[in-house]
């Protein structure tokens, strides 16, 4: 199975799990005792309960061991920084399924007997002497497995906030936690949390609603929809494609939760009246934002700022000329290495910028890349006739000034196609 499948499977089993199908090999990721056959190790629910929290300590205490024996060993040994980023790719892998198992300890079904009883542990109930040992175990869990690692992560992110502009800093930092980033685009480093942040919330769904799949089904689709959203927009993988893929696997993920899971005779109600309340709270303070702003523009001929502000015209300028006359219009081999390190988001960018100049110049420029596909919109400033053919006309004086360009052999450049 392929890395990015498996990885879909475990960010994605809360949601279905949450179906009245389940596909069983989807178990196997959620680390339900039942499902590794602990019987033969531990009889009790509670013993492979117990069994299954002890699994990611003993790791991280086995990978400090071969830290420590192959110090005193070989003098050299284990790399530490190698070691923490191994544990922690481990601690992400299995995160998901350790906060269901950690939030399964909280979350009794009530019976129409009135009993209530553990959900992933029928047979224990909420109110015998045995469940405040799962209360105890899930409390374990919390302090060695998600909170050390969500407190890791975090500082990771903020660390490489405050390092951006130190490169070596930050190649170290990077080494250590490089699994919290190595996937998500650079201006998108912190991504990785709100991955998981995603994952925790869907686990909680079932302490919100315990009783009720319907009603947890409603939390997942949203919280689905609008992480969906937010990918759309941010764009966050290395990979371009990639966003496609999570965005197509969530909507499919959505689409069976609304059709797989089982209605109530009668449907409750009072969520959608504060969604729509929600709604036309929005609209109010959207209403009121364009408000302010026909305000601050002085009219409604005034310019509209939109948000998030657009770069200054000035500053725009002052960029322009100093990448004109920065070494990398002169040395070849500085152009080249900036090139190399551009990523697949850069190289995109690129070409969106020099295809935004070649629109706003009349496709006046020799860059080998045209204006694209967009038809052509004048600005209020070409709109009217005269700004538009004085724009025609400097930029082709500069363009065939630079095609006259007379070189080191005294010969102007393209001399006989002006001639003719």
């Amino acid at each position: 199975m392929s890395p990015p499948i498996l990885l879909f499977i475990c960010a994605n089993q809360s949601a279905i799990q949450n179906l009245n199908v389940t596909p069983d090999f989807v178990n196997l990721f959620t680390f339900k005792p039942t499902s590794l056959n602990l019987e033969c190790v531990q009889s009790s629910e509670l013993g492979q309960y117990l069994l299954v929290a002890l699994l990611l300590p003993a790791v991280a205490l086995l990978h400090f061991i071969f830290v420590v024996l192959s110090k005193v060993w070989t003098g050299s040994g284990m790399d530490p920084g190698n070691a923490t980023n191994s544990v922690l790719a481990i601690n992400q892998g299995v995160l998901i399924s350790f906060a269901n198992l950690i939030f399964v300890a909280f979350d009794c079904y009530t019976h129409p007997n009135g009993q209530q009883t553990l959900s992933f542990f029928p047979a224990v109930s909420c109110h015998d002497a045995d469940y405040k040992y799962f209360m105890a175990v899930a409390v374990f869990m919390i302090f060695t497995v998600l909170l050390p690692f969500n407190a890791f992560f975090v500082y990771a992110i903020l660390a490489m906030l405050k390092y951006r502009r130190d490169q070596q800093a930050s190649m170290r930092l990077l080494g250590r936690c490089k699994i919290f980033f190595k996937r998500w685009r650079p201006e998108r480093w912190f991504w990785g949390y709100v991955f998981v942040l995603r994952q925790v919330f869907i686990s909680l769904v079932h302490l919100f609603a315990p009783n009720d799949g319907f009603v947890q089904s409603i939390f997942m689709v949203s919280i689905l929809v609008v992480y969906c959203v937010a990918t759309t927009h941010f764009q966050p993988w290395k990979l371009w494609e990639m966003n496609i893929f999570e965005t197509v696997v969530t909507l499919l993920i959505v689409l069976a939760l609304m059709f797989g899971v089982t209605r109530p005779k009668k449907i409750p109600t009072h969520v959608s009246e504060r969604v729509l309340i929600i709604m036309f709270i929005t609209m109010g303070l959207y209403c009121l934002r364009i408000g302010v702003g026909i305000y601050l523009a002085k009219g409604l001929k005034g310019d509209f700022a939109p948000l998030p502000k657009p770069i200054d015209k000035k500053k725009m300028d002052v960029c322009l000329e100093a990448f004109c006359n920065s070494v990398l219009s002169s040395d070849d081999d500085a152009r080249k290495i900036i090139l190399e390190s551009f990523t697949e988001a850069d190289c995109i960018a690129f070409e969106n910028f020099f295809e935004s100049v070649q629109y706003a110049g009349l496709n006046s420029f020799d860059f080998g890349i045209d204006a694209g596909y967009r038809p052509y919109f004048p600005s209020d400033y070409l709109a009217t006739e005269d700004n538009f053919e004085n724009v025609k006309r400097c930029l082709a004086k500069n363009t065939n000034a630079e095609s006259l360009r007379v070189p080191e052999s005294g010969v102007p450049e393209n001399f006989e196609q002006s001639v003719i």
